[in-house]
This record gives structure tokens, sequence and C-alpha cells, in this order.
């Protein structure tokens, strides 16, 4: 197996590096509708751009992607994005918060609904992406959502990077805690 990424944004660990878009973090910031990314968090205040937080990893196209990541959703709900994208910067796996719960996007470009909140505000999410199979499993919170076919297919189901991110038309605050990838593990 092989660590692709892990960090944790809930100590102090990354926060210099990560607020100041230093490229020693790992991550490249885009943050077009955010008054100030800080402590690991996302605030969106714009209704025409999205914030985001890109993590680049070598391209796989084979095997098995498990990836965790825990978010704190602290205002807003709709419009928090976890997205893994291609080498042609298209969602092989987006799981975004719309209409009060956490959809998939589809291969057809419709979403999903997979999961419930109820009110909880932190998530642990849980993406087996298998690029064999051409199939996502996913569990948030310790519930098993299901098995699903990823966004895309072929040669296009191949990972380049993970995306924390808000949508253009979304106003929320949130924030990232652990997040670790490995392939083939």
């Amino acid at each position: 197996y092989k660590l692709i990424i892990h960090d944790n944004y809930a100590g102090n660990t990354g926060y210099g590096a990560w607020n100041h878009g230093q490229p020693e973090s790992g991550w490249i910031l885009d943050t077009r509708a955010d008054d100030a990314v800080r402590h690991g968090a996302i605030n969106d205040v714009s209704i025409f751009n999205s914030s985001q937080v890109i993590r680049e990893i070598n391209n796989t196209s084979k095997g098995v992607i498990n990836h965790r990541c825990a978010i704190t959703i602290n205002s807003g709900f709709d419009g928090a994005v976890l997205d893994f994208r291609n080498a042609n910067d298209d969602s092989v796996v987006r799981l975004e918060t719309i209409c009060g719960k956490w959809q998939l996007l589809c291969a057809d470009g419709s979403y999903e609904a997979v999961f419930d909140p109820a009110g909880e505000v932190r998530f642990v999410s849980d993406f087996k992406i298998d690029l064999y199979g051409n199939t996502l499993r996913l569990i948030i919170n310790d519930k098993v959502c299901g098995t699903y076919p990823l966004a895309t297919a072929g040669v296009n189901s191949n990972i380049q990077n993970f995306r924390f991110s808000s949508t253009d038309s979304g106003k929320i605050y949130f924030t990232l805690g652990l997040c670790e990838a490995y392939v083939n593990y």
C-alpha cells in the first residue's frame, strides 16, 4: 500500500502553511469566495464564487483508494463539497450538501441523496474508490450509505486530486479535520 495523503488540521500542524498558501503545505488554495482561509477552514461569503483547497496526488488509475476525512459545518449547510477529480479535471466522486442532505454526483449529472444528517454538524466520511470495478463504497458517521458507480467510466476513472470546497452559490463556513488516503491498502 502507499500513503498518499495524511494531514490533520485539528491541531496546529499545517495551519500556517495552509493559511499563507505556502507550497510546503501540500495544498493549493483558491480563495476567491473566502474572506480568509484559516485554521483548516473555508468561510465562503460569496454567492458568485467558490473557494477550494486542493491536494494533488500522483495520478492513480488502478487499484483501490481508501480515503477518510472529517469535516465540521460551522454555519450554513448547503454548499460543502468533497470532490475527487481526474486528470481532465472532471469529478470522479463528488459528495455535496444539497437541500439539507449529503448527495452524490451520478454519471448522468444528477445527484442522489445518500445521507440525511438529522441535525448533525460533524461528519467522518470513508470513501472506498475501486478504480477496477468503477465503484464507490461510502460510509458517513459509521452508517453504510451504499455502493455506487463512479461519475466517470473507462480511462476517465482516475484520481488526480482531492478537493475540499464550497459551491459557487453556497454561503458556508466549514472546517477540515483529519484527511488521509491510501491506495491499494
